[in-house]
């Protein structure tokens, strides 16, 4: 049952992610990544309102993690509440494994958060969001809010959002230049052909000049080493923060070429 829910919620990712965006689309869209930042978890699953409750799981007791292991990209999950999982590759759901700890210990962010109504921490809880929620929903949108309000409140540099038919290709924009945040391991932050491939077609398809592409946190040892493409159009950032602050030659880097 409980796997049976994830791979639905998985499959209505991918169906939204492939539909023409109108205005209720992505109004809707937007309801969702604000659910999951108010409630990844719900204490009590009698709070919880009937319309969200397909994205979450109930536990067979409360607690504040599970885990899961997926194959074929999120298509098939299966969810563990135990450690009887043998050999298999878990990965967990938890606010550890979101990264909220760390992120909460940058003041502007933990109170963006708190000022913001937003989770700032897992309490054991009845539900919790299912692996497809939480991995591609939640993740993406702490991404989203944390380099949005580092932006606006340390780089002055208000972003807005995209218009319906650019809708999900970037985040945000401001005037020709675009931005992705991710909230990557340091492992994934790679200039792969793919990857610069994919995102050279979609600056065309919305006439971008310049996209900066912006992982959100990095481990104390991380190097700070951004990349530029020859045509200075593709602008990779390895981290916004490091070791609990907003990092300074993030903010001097982006300042520099965010013209």
């Amino acid at each position: 049952m409980d796997s049976n829910r994830s791979n639905h919620t998985s499959a209505h990712i991918r169906r939204q992610l492939s539909t023409p965006w109108i205005p209720q689309t992505v109004k809707a869209w937007q309801a969702l990544r604000e659910q999951v930042l108010v409630q990844p978890t719900v204490k009590k699953e009698l709070e919880c309102d009937p319309n969200w409750s397909p994205i979450y799981l109930k536990l067979p007791k409360p607690s504040n993690s599970y885990s899961y292991v997926e194959t074929n990209n999120y298509r098939d999950i299966e969810v563990f509440f135990s450690n009887r999982y043998g050999k298999k590759e878990v990965k967990p759901v938890s606010e550890v494994s979101a990264r909220l700890p760390e992120l909460m210990k940058i003041d502007i962010l933990h109170e963006l958060f708190v000022n913001s109504g937003w989770a700032t921490t897992f309490p054991e809880s009845e539900l919790m969001l299912t692996p497809p929620m939480f991995n591609n929903i939640y993740k993406g949108a702490l991404g989203e809010v944390c380099g949005k309000h580092i932006f606006e409140k340390v780089l002055n540099i208000n972003l807005i959002e995209l218009d319906i038919n650019e809708f999900e290709r970037f985040d945000f924009k401001r005037d020709k230049n675009y931005v992705d945040f991710k909230f990557w391991n340091d492992k994934s932050f790679v200039q792969a052909d793919e990857i610069l491939s994919k995102i050279r077609e979609k600056m065309v398809s919305v006439g971008a000049e310049k996209i900066f592409v912006i992982n959100i946190l990095a481990s104390s040892d991380t190097i700070f080493k951004p990349y530029i493409s020859s045509d200075r159009k593709i602008f990779e950032v390895p981290y916004l923060c490091k070791n609990g602050r907003v990092a300074d030659e993030s903010i001097e880097f982006i300042l520099k070429e965010f013209r």
